[in-house]
């Protein structure tokens, strides 16, 4: 937030322009103070694309598996493709090349080392998957890492959902009456289903993954649920015990 300004708490948390069940309420659900709290954990991912032999750019986020040696990421095997090795650009703007660990092709998600970026670094910020279910019409905000020339860090999208009444495994985007220049410092803005916000991380109000963005203009799947990437983490886990025994 820019310094010299003092938001209160009441101009501080998104106020949905459509309608909401009571309890979905946002009485508690302070974007800009969930924001602050994730973005560091959020990475811009770039892939190689052959076929137009350029590169292609999506969303990931850091979590962790137990593994001390290096940071983790995850995202969707749709954003990293079928490469081994990925460029990460972290919060602070620092670019790492980042290798496979697993791939689960069945739930479409990856996971992949830092080793420039160690588990206990200061720029490393897993964040805590959670394994529990959604509730209906409960607030989430998906966040996400946006290329754009214009800034040296990933440029942060934000967007409220809603997960739906009928089918929990979406969300449904909502118009927001924040104001952008309460993000501009903070190099974020309301995503729209910008270029490159999948494989984000969707989050509730206690900060904790519940779900990954496949986005589109009007909302965004929970392409996979947190639980799948937690298993996957938990797989992780057991397969380094395994090497080391």
């Amino acid at each position: 937030m820019s310094a010299g300004k003092d938001y209160t708490e009441e101009s501080r948390k998104l106020e949905p322009s459509g309608s909401l069940s009571s309890e979905s309420k946002p009485t508690n659900f302070d974007a800009l103070a969930i924001l602050r709290d994730v973005s560091p954990g959020v990475v811009k991912i770039r892939t190689p694309n052959d076929a137009q032999g350029d590169w292609s750019v999506g969303t990931g986020f850091m979590v962790s598996s137990g593994d001390k040696s290096a940071c983790e990421i995850a995202s969707l095997t749709h954003v990293t493709g079928n490469n081994e090795k990925i460029q990460v650009t972290t919060n602070n703007g620092q670019t790492h090349d980042a290798f496979l660990v697993k791939n689960d092709l069945k739930r479409e998600l990856s996971v992949f080392k830092i080793p420039s970026l160690a588990a206990d670094s200061t720029h490393c910020k897993p964040l805590d998957v959670s394994s529990r279910e959604l509730k209906s019409t409960e607030l989430v905000l998906g966040v996400s890492a946006v290329a754009d020339p214009r800034w040296p860090v990933p440029y942060l999208g934000i967007s409220l959902g809603q997960v739906s009444r009928d089918n929990p495994v979406y969300v449904r985007r909502l118009p927001t009456m924040i104001g952008e220049d309460m993000l501009r410092p903070m190099g974020a803005f309301v995503m729209r289903g910008d270029h490159g916000d999948s494989g984000g991380p969707i989050v509730d109000a206690a900060r904790r993954v519940v779900g990954i963005e496949a986005a589109s203009a009007n909302g965004y799947s929970l392409s996979e649920l947190s639980v799948f990437l937690r298993d996957l983490l938990n797989d992780i886990a057991a397969d380094r015990k395994a090497k080391s025994n």
